[in-house]
């Protein structure tokens, strides 16, 4: 009888903590739903991060084609003329564009002209064309245009759209990041672990995703404007634009060249006949992509 009374209370006790035990075997399921999201809700929400970044990605060379088709309705302006030389490339050409640009700004490009007066005597000493540093003097001077805080002068000049595509190209740069910050926010359950995890994760992969994208698109435009400067000489509006491209992004950005052969009529604007008078009066009357420039 003593044996059966002991067994009885064994099994009583062997139940009671069972049942208080319970909980500590319950599956991955509940603990989450105690925390507020189940696996499943967070598997969800982790895909729907992802579809949105690389959309992001997607839709933006998809915009390509309409903002393309924008350009070509667009009406050129002047502004083109702050970041060309007008007619043939020589050192007196150059001159005149130097002086437009210090009129604009409203201060003196000390360094510039330094170096295109080394530029003419070492062209001059060795018997070389002047234009041989082309290359140089353009990329050198129409940053210069933009003044001292390029890439928001260049931002200014912008119509809105490019705007836009501006700032979508910049998000891109983040797109990374924000996926990475949720996903290890998720893992960690903590969104401080998941701030600086993520943040560090993504970084790189942000940079690489900014630089292709930029690229790709630089290379598409380029294509585009190649294409109507052989079928009409110029690129119209494309010219201007290409050009704050490059200033909003630094100079990482290659404009449109054309050659000094078809540079008598661009754009509408007759180049041929141009004087010092007009470069120094009519080109900084907010006639730009603004009116502000």
């Amino acid at each position: 009888m003593k044996v059966h009374l002991r067994y009885i209370i064994f099994l009583m006790l062997f139940s009671f903590q069972g049942k208080a035990q319970a909980p500590d075997y319950n599956t991955y399921e509940f603990k989450k739903e105690e925390q507020g999201l189940t696996y499943y809700q967070e598997k969800h929400l982790e895909n729907t991060v992802l579809y949105l970044s690389w959309s992001i990605i997607i839709v933006f060379f998809v915009n390509l084609i309409p903002f393309i088709l924008w350009i070509k309705k667009q009406k050129p302006t002047s502004e083109f003329m702050m970041y060309q030389v007008r007619g043939k490339f020589s050192y007196f050409s150059v001159l005149a564009w130097v002086d437009a640009i210090e009129r604009g700004l409203g201060k003196p490009l000390k360094k510039q002209r330094i170096l295109l007066a080394n530029y003419y005597v070492i062209s001059t000493q060795k018997n070389r064309p002047f234009a041989i540093y082309k290359p140089h003097i353009e990329n050198a001077l129409y940053l210069a245009s933009f003044g001292e805080n390029k890439r928001a002068t260049a931002f200014h000049r912008m119509r809105i759209y490019p705007q836009i595509v501006f700032i979508w190209s910049i998000i891109i740069l983040f797109v990374p990041v924000n996926y990475a910050v949720v996903h290890f926010t998720m893992e960690t359950s903590s969104y401080g672990a998941g701030v600086f995890a993520g943040f560090f994760t993504g970084v790189v992969p942000g940079m690489f995703a900014f630089t292709v994208t930029k690229r790709i698109s630089n290379s598409i435009l380029k294509l585009v404007g190649n294409s109507w400067i052989k079928s009409k000489g110029d690129a119209g509006y494309l010219h201007e634009l290409m050009h704050q491209f490059s200033g909003v992004y630094n100079g990482h950005w290659n404009p449109i060249k054309w050659d000094d052969s078809v540079k008598n009529k661009i754009s509408g604007l007759d180049t041929s006949n141009e004087t010092m008078d007009y470069i120094n009066f009519a080109f900084f009357k907010g006639v730009g992509s603004k009116g502000s420039w």
